[in-house]
């Protein structure tokens, strides 16, 4: 057995040597991260599995806390410590999606799968599209090069509350058009959160890998703010506050912008920066895949598969959450 499992590292390593294209070791935070998922795999929120690989991140990462260890260091800043608070809904979230012109395929596949599940669903692109029912605003309409694309949600988010188009919504997702967002676990989260703490729920990427000063959030694998969090980001944004690069990764720049307005950036593995095939049926590892929040690079193909799984799987919930917003 202990020979099976040393082959199974050995060929994960290489694979993931492979897949990026270098040679050298993995990485000490990048070990963090596996054992983190390998953790997530296990027993999905078992606070237990997370700790020593939480507290060894401090060494590589010291301002990144893990959602698990938010639970355990801090648990005035979630949910368990308040009362009162009524059960969100998927309703209580807009979601905002970067989308574009240029890749169509990958909005009807959102619209064919998880965003059936959800109310408000915002998808501004360089052009309006009613059959994909994506939206485009003067500033934003015809620039189709990609650092035109990260003002796409930016200037998307600032409209919405602008026209007080946010409404009663608890919680903001930024997305990519090639992230798939799961409902059901989505709505676990949100459910074990307080709307009115200043977070950030995301993929970490810490400065020790980045090769920056700062730790930035994963966009493409989901950045879910609280309502006051991103009523806090918004006045930062376009403003001199902040100097950053507005052209390049806007993922980066919402991080930036979270840690002045002092929202608390936090890292969960179940928001996946990748999606991974593995076999014929483009599902790799799919127990793990189904309890994700969002998983980002998801194949069109895949993110209809993966809705057709849990739907397979979860008949009543899903049929709930279809009813909620009929």
């Amino acid at each position: 057995m202990t020979m099976m499992i040393t082959v199974g590292v050995v060929a994960f390593q290489s694979w993931w040597h492979l897949k990026s294209g270098t040679n050298l070791p993995l990485p000490a935070w990048k070990k963090l991260y596996i054992q983190q998922d390998a953790a997530n795999r296990s027993e999905i929120n078992c606070a237990s599995n997370y700790q020593a690989a939480a507290i060894a991140l401090r060494d590589f990462a010291p301002e990144v806390i893990t959602y698990p260890e938010l639970k355990m260091l801090h648990p005035c800043m979630t949910r368990h410590s308040t009362n009162g608070l009524p059960e969100y809904q998927l309703d209580d979230v807009v979601v905002l999606v970067m989308a574009s012109s240029k890749t169509k395929e990958r909005m009807q596949a959102i619209n064919d799968s998880w965003r059936r599940y959800f109310k408000w669903v915002y998808a501004f692109s360089d052009e309006t599209d009613h059959d994909l029912r994506t939206t485009t605003l003067p500033e934003l309409a015809g620039r189709k090069s990609y650092r035109d694309a990260q003002h796409r949600q930016l200037r998307g988010f600032l409209w919405l509350r602008d026209n007080n188009s946010l409404g009663s919504a608890k919680w903001v997702l930024f997305v990519d058009d090639d992230t798939w967002v799961n409902p059901v676990t989505l709505h676990m989260l949100i459910n074990e959160l307080d709307h009115r703490i200043p977070l950030c729920m995301c993929s970490i990427v810490p400065s020790v890998r980045n090769r920056r000063d700062y730790d930035f959030c994963w966009g493409g694998a989901g950045m879910l703010f609280s309502r006051v969090a991103a009523d806090s980001v918004a006045p930062f944004l376009y403003s001199e506050r902040v100097s950053v690069d507005y052209d390049n990764n806007n993922d980066m720049l919402l991080g930036r912008c979270a840690r002045e307005a002092g929202v608390r950036n936090v890292h969960w593995s179940l928001f996946m920066p990748r999606y991974m095939d593995s076999d014929d049926t483009g599902l790799f590892e799919w127990p793990a895949m189904l309890t994700a929040v969002a998983i980002h690079n998801v194949p069109p193909a895949q993110m209809r598969a993966l809705c057709s799984l849990l739907e397979t799987r979860l008949p009543g919930v899903m049929e709930r959450y279809s009813s909620a917003i009929a």
